[in-house]
């Protein structure tokens, strides 16, 4: 009876089909350290530039060095920094000390942190941000279910 069960087992089973598959198990692709490397050198393969974000305030503005400081750290403009102030173009001279800025930044291989973008007076700018927080009404404080029932 067991023999005979086994037996039934096997063949409604039937024997595996490749036809019917995608999966070619004799083909493997295999990336040599080499073919990694050869994409490496390859303009596509490049990876791009990695933008970091900075915020504070504005500790010092050098138009000689063409850099800001802010906090601790100096960033540095190149020909690709865009600037702005109230979502406008503006130049480096515009920027003021004290002054609240934000901006993206990139490492580069010497050790310098080159702007990518600076916000003076922030990203929404520091008038459209009063205004906004004047309008806007203030949000009441919502109290838990629990907190109710106990009361």
């Amino acid at each position: 009876m067991g023999a005979a069960f086994i037996a039934g087992a096997l063949i409604l089973s039937g024997s595996p089909s490749f036809a019917q598959t995608n999966h070619h198990p004799a083909v493997i692709k295999k990336t040599s350290t080499a073919k990694r490397a050869s994409r490496a050198k390859r303009p596509h393969f490049r990876r791009r530039p990695h933008f970091l974000a900075f915020r504070g305030r504005v500790n010092k503005i050098d138009q000689a060095t063409m850099s800001v400081t802010v906090g601790k750290r100096t960033f540095y403009l190149d020909s690709k920094t865009k600037v702005f102030r109230e979502k406008h173009p503006a130049i480096l001279a515009e920027g003021k000390l004290g002054e609240w800025v934000t901006g993206s930044f990139r490492k580069a291989e010497h050790g310098k942190l080159i702007a990518n973008s600076i916000y003076f007076g922030g990203k929404h700018g520091s008038k459209a941000r009063a205004k906004a927080r004047a309008n806007k009404p203030r949000a009441k404080r919502r109290v838990s279910p629990k907190a109710r029932s106990e009361k």
